[in-house]
Protein backbone atom coordinates (compact mmCIF):
# COMPACT_ATOMS: atom_id res chain seq x y z
CA UNK A 1 0.00 0.00 0.00
CA UNK A 2 2.77 2.64 1.12
CA UNK A 3 4.92 1.40 -1.89
CA UNK A 4 1.81 2.46 -4.23
CA UNK A 5 1.15 5.55 -2.73
CA UNK A 6 5.37 6.70 -3.34
CA UNK A 7 4.58 5.42 -7.02
CA UNK A 8 1.59 7.15 -7.50
CA UNK A 9 3.53 10.42 -6.24
CA UNK A 10 6.55 9.98 -7.85
CA UNK A 11 4.27 10.05 -11.25
CA UNK A 12 2.39 12.85 -10.22
CA UNK A 13 5.81 15.05 -9.56
CA UNK A 14 7.53 14.01 -13.02
CA UNK A 15 3.75 14.63 -14.93
CA UNK A 16 3.77 17.70 -13.19
CA UNK A 17 7.57 18.69 -14.33
CA UNK A 18 6.81 17.48 -18.36
CA UNK A 19 3.60 19.82 -18.10
CA UNK A 20 5.32 22.51 -16.77
CA UNK A 21 8.32 22.38 -18.76
CA UNK A 22 5.63 22.15 -21.50
CA UNK A 23 3.68 24.96 -20.67
CA UNK A 24 6.61 26.97 -21.00
CA UNK A 25 8.03 25.80 -24.18
CA UNK A 26 4.48 26.55 -25.53
CA UNK A 27 4.64 29.91 -24.25
CA UNK A 28 8.12 30.61 -25.78
CA UNK A 29 6.71 28.94 -29.31
CA UNK A 30 3.37 31.24 -29.05
CA UNK A 31 5.88 34.97 -28.64
CA UNK A 32 8.15 33.74 -30.98
CA UNK A 33 11.42 33.60 -28.52
CA UNK A 34 14.37 31.97 -30.74
CA UNK A 35 12.97 31.57 -33.53
CA UNK A 36 12.94 33.71 -37.39
CA UNK A 37 9.20 33.62 -37.29
CA UNK A 38 8.77 36.39 -34.64
CA UNK A 39 11.34 38.32 -37.15
CA UNK A 40 9.05 37.56 -39.78
CA UNK A 41 6.02 38.92 -38.05
CA UNK A 42 7.64 41.79 -37.03
CA UNK A 43 8.50 43.13 -40.57
CA UNK A 44 4.95 42.57 -41.80
CA UNK A 45 3.88 44.54 -39.32
CA UNK A 46 6.42 47.42 -40.08
CA UNK A 47 5.81 46.72 -44.18
CA UNK A 48 2.27 47.62 -42.77
CA UNK A 49 2.89 50.82 -41.46
CA UNK A 50 5.39 51.77 -44.37
CA UNK A 51 2.46 51.13 -46.95
CA UNK A 52 -0.03 52.72 -44.59
CA UNK A 53 2.02 55.90 -45.41
CA UNK A 54 1.62 55.86 -49.35
CA UNK A 55 -1.91 55.56 -49.50
CA UNK A 56 -4.50 57.82 -49.87
CA UNK A 57 -6.87 56.92 -47.30
CA UNK A 58 -5.13 54.60 -45.10
CA UNK A 59 -8.08 54.30 -42.36
CA UNK A 60 -10.19 52.33 -45.31
CA UNK A 61 -6.98 49.76 -45.83
CA UNK A 62 -7.31 45.91 -45.02
CA UNK A 63 -4.28 44.02 -45.49
CA UNK A 64 -3.73 40.71 -46.42
CA UNK A 65 -3.57 38.08 -43.62
CA UNK A 66 0.27 37.28 -42.65
CA UNK A 67 -0.65 33.68 -44.38
CA UNK A 68 -0.70 35.86 -48.06
CA UNK A 69 2.30 37.67 -47.45
CA UNK A 70 5.52 36.58 -48.41
CA UNK A 71 8.40 37.45 -46.05
CA UNK A 72 11.59 37.19 -47.03
CA UNK A 73 14.79 37.44 -44.90
CA UNK A 74 17.50 38.94 -46.75
CA UNK A 75 19.79 38.91 -44.04
CA UNK A 76 21.84 41.79 -41.71
CA UNK A 77 17.91 42.12 -40.91
CA UNK A 78 17.00 43.25 -43.79
CA UNK A 79 13.79 41.96 -45.07
CA UNK A 80 11.52 42.21 -47.91
CA UNK A 81 7.44 41.95 -47.74
CA UNK A 82 5.31 41.58 -50.35
CA UNK A 83 1.49 41.13 -50.33
CA UNK A 84 -1.50 43.31 -51.15
CA UNK A 85 -3.63 46.09 -49.41
CA UNK A 86 -7.42 46.91 -50.38
CA UNK A 87 -7.91 50.69 -49.98
CA UNK A 88 -9.93 53.61 -50.76
CA UNK A 89 -8.22 55.27 -54.42
CA UNK A 90 -8.60 59.26 -54.41
CA UNK A 91 -12.09 58.72 -55.67
CA UNK A 92 -13.29 57.07 -52.87
CA UNK A 93 -13.35 53.34 -54.76
CA UNK A 94 -12.18 50.29 -53.22
CA UNK A 95 -9.06 49.36 -55.56
CA UNK A 96 -6.68 46.31 -54.35
CA UNK A 97 -3.02 46.82 -54.65
CA UNK A 98 0.31 44.95 -54.68
CA UNK A 99 2.84 46.08 -52.27
CA UNK A 100 6.79 45.41 -51.72
CA UNK A 101 8.63 47.21 -48.87
CA UNK A 102 12.23 46.47 -48.10
CA UNK A 103 13.31 47.33 -44.63
CA UNK A 104 15.75 47.05 -41.75
CA UNK A 105 14.68 46.08 -38.94
CA UNK A 106 15.73 47.45 -35.41
CA UNK A 107 15.04 47.23 -31.54
CA UNK A 108 12.84 50.06 -31.79
CA UNK A 109 10.89 49.43 -34.96
CA UNK A 110 12.79 49.63 -38.41
CA UNK A 111 14.84 52.02 -40.88
CA UNK A 112 15.96 52.55 -44.45
CA UNK A 113 12.31 51.74 -46.00
CA UNK A 114 11.55 51.93 -48.95
CA UNK A 115 8.04 51.13 -50.46
CA UNK A 116 6.43 50.31 -54.03
CA UNK A 117 2.56 49.79 -54.15
CA UNK A 118 1.65 49.22 -57.45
Amino acid sequence: MQEDNVKTNLLILVGSIIFLVLLFKGFSFLIGEGSNNSNDTRAYVCAIDVVENHLKSPSSSTFCGFDKATVKDLGNDKYNITGYVDAQNSFGAMIRNKFSVTLTLTSSGYKDASCSVY
